[in-house]
């Protein structure tokens, strides 16, 4: 039965099924206004133009993005993420059943969250028309997508709208509908960033995703492949932008921090991905040449099981996986790398946060954070491939379920 996978799922990748009656007690307590002492402390984008865009289902809004022009003629684009440090102390009994999670994990058919759903879903969630408290990364930018100025520090927004992906990508195509100038102004500087990026050696790499249409039983009556459009391209920017300048300011402050790392492949292992690309007919260079790579994609992103390919080449690749040093990101072309952007699931992210704050304050860093921040990166990889591989075996089982009516 499908209930029985689910939870066979749960039992063998150790997820836990629900918090704990203390700490949805704690969740609970935690005060739901914002005072005005706060308030005062921060940056106030309240009456600027301010939305979030997610999928359908969404319920956890960890980013907005806001934009206005100067006077200058430049326009200024805020990220704003929700600011989960504020409401979760260091090692409290939320903050400690959070790191022990380290994610938060999307079956099919269920979120296992990283935080009580009182701050995941409500407190911190960024939702339309509520004040809330966030730290953000904030961009002046000229019509070219040059960044002229930067700043980051604690904000208060107030989001004017959410957006689903496929709302923001139909008002981008037809250019007509609720704040139809902002977004074109976005999906246009996004696709300068984007060019850019990919000039530098990034890789051009898409892929569909599998979706599933359920019932109310949970049994799959649908299957869809989601496809990557400008909506996903443009918020995706933005959180790269985002994510990379605060590594960069890491770097040069010599902060202690958890950095996204994705290693440089094994030459044997791009040597047997030559061999078996040539079989299709896609010849390559020397794969050890980051623009003989970028062509090999360009080729395989135009052949008729492109989908076949790039799993291929994903395995071919490391993991990427969370370190206590800036060591780089092959697939981004970024040297240096770290998660900003999703604080209410991901706890490197909110580990970010805490430092930047401490950066804020003038507070100089030890040299146990360092230690201490290694052995937590270890911990966030290895919850991570753990989450990632209960979340493939969920999809798998609704797909046996689903092809199971035609045998």
């Amino acid at each position: 039965e499908h209930s029985v996978e689910i939870h066979s799922i749960l039992a063998e990748h150790e997820l836990p099924n629900q918090f704990s009656d203390d700490i949805e007690k704690a969740a609970q307590t935690i005060p739901t206004e914002i005072s005005k002492d706060e308030i005062i402390k921060r940056k106030d984008f309240r009456k600027v133009c301010t939305f979030t865009i997610d999928p359908q289902d969404a319920k956890d809004f960890d980013d907005a993005i806001s934009i206005q022009q100067l006077k200058n003629g430049s326009w200024e684009i805020g990220v704003h993420i929700a600011d989960v440090s504020y409401y979760v102390q260091p090692n409290d009994i939320i903050d400690t059943e959070a790191q022990e999670r380290a994610t938060s994990v999307y079956l099919v058919d269920r979120v296992i969250p990283m935080l009580p759903e009182v701050l995941s879903n409500k407190l911190c969630s960024l939702r339309p028309q509520e004040e809330k408290l966030c730290f953000s990364a904030v961009f002046e930018l000229n019509e070219t997508g040059i960044i002229k100025s930067e700043w980051f520090g604690r904000t208060i927004i107030l989001s004017d709208h959410r957006f689903t992906y496929e709302e923001a990508q139909d008002i981008i195509e037809k250019q007509k509908g609720l704040f139809s100038n902002e977004l074109r102004i976005l999906n246009s500087l996004s696709k300068k960033m984007r060019s850019e990026r990919i000039d530098s050696g990034a890789f051009s790499f898409e892929r569909s995703e599998t979706k599933f249409k359920l019932n109310e039983e949970g049994t799959p009556v649908n299957i869809y492949l989601k496809e990557s459009k400008d909506a996903h391209k443009l918020v995706e920017e933005f959180m790269l932008l985002a994510n990379e300048t605060i590594a960069k300011e890491f770097r040069k402050k010599r902060l202690p921090g958890i950095f996204r790392v994705h290693p440089d492949p094994d030459p044997e292992n791009l040597e047997e991905l030559r061999g078996f690309l040539q079989l299709f007919g896609i010849s390559c260079g020397e794969l050890s040449s980051r623009k003989e790579v970028c062509r090999m994609l360009n080729n395989v992103n135009k052949h008729p099981i492109s989908q076949v390919l790039k799993i291929k080449f994903l395995r071919s690749l490391k993991q990427a996986c969370y370190r206590s040093t800036p060591d780089g990101h092959y697939g981004l072309a970024k040297n240096d790398y770290l998660h900003f952007t999703s604080p209410i699931r991901r706890y490197a992210d909110l580990i970010v946060h805490r430092v930047i704050e401490n950066m804020l304050r003038n507070q100089k860093s030890s040299n146990a954070d360092f230690s201490r921040f290694e052995n937590t990166a270890k911990h966030l990889s290895k919850t991570e491939r753990n989450s990632v591989d209960a979340e493939r075996e969920s999809i798998k089982d609704k797909l046996l379920l689903y092809y199971k009516k035609d045998i």
